[in-house]
């Protein structure tokens, strides 16, 4: 029967790193642009996983933008005893494919232009934000009610100055008439 296996923290140089040649993972430029900016602010915060042996199980991508960045020091993770080529190659996929998925009305929160920031592909964003835009359509109503010019008028003019209330909150990024009409309904309503 195998031995447990227990992680411990140390340091190596990145150049007695070991890519796996069985590594099937691939980086777009953009996920390559991305984890770059990652590094660059945040610097390694997720260690590299290694074999007793050096052979890169988790990381091969942060490495290699580590060589390019010249680094010369990295943390990592590494077993209590050598992994077996099945526990090595085992580890790899589930650490790249066990990535689980995202709680939508969670990232909802997070907007668009931080999800975009961070590297969400605009298919991505599409599928997180589809059903927030679908409810925002069942949920619109349009209203048509005919008036005179004069009460036209006096309706723009009450518009127009509404805009300018500093405490005036509104439903998306920018300010649409039917925010200002609200306001101005909730005034009434108080």
């Amino acid at each position: 029967m195998q031995e447990d296996i227990v992680w411990k923290n140390e340091t190596r140089k990145v150049i007695d790193l070991i890519p796996a040649s069985y590594n099937p993972r691939k980086l777009s430029d953009e996920q390559k642009e991305q984890i770059k900016k990652s590094l660059d602010k945040f610097n390694l915060a997720d260690p590299i996983i290694i074999n007793l042996d050096n052979k890169i199980i988790g990381g091969h991508q942060r490495i290699l933008i580590l060589k390019e960045l010249e680094v010369e020091n990295v943390d990592v993770r590494v077993p209590n005893r050598q992994l077996t080529d099945e526990e090595e190659k085992e580890l790899n996929i589930r650490l790249n494919k066990n990535s689980g998925e995202w709680e939508n009305k969670l990232l909802i929160d997070f907007g668009k232009d931080f999800l975009s920031k961070i590297g969400f592909s605009n298919n991505e964003l599409y599928e997180i934000f589809k059903n927030e835009e679908e409810e925002k359509v069942k949920n619109t109503r349009t209203i048509v009610f005919t008036v005179s010019k004069d009460e036209d008028d006096f309706i723009r003019k009450c518009l127009d100055k509404e805009r300018d209330n500093p405490n005036l909150t509104y439903s998306g990024k920018r300010l649409k008439q039917s925010d200002i009409l609200i306001s101005l309904l909730k005034k009434v309503k108080d």
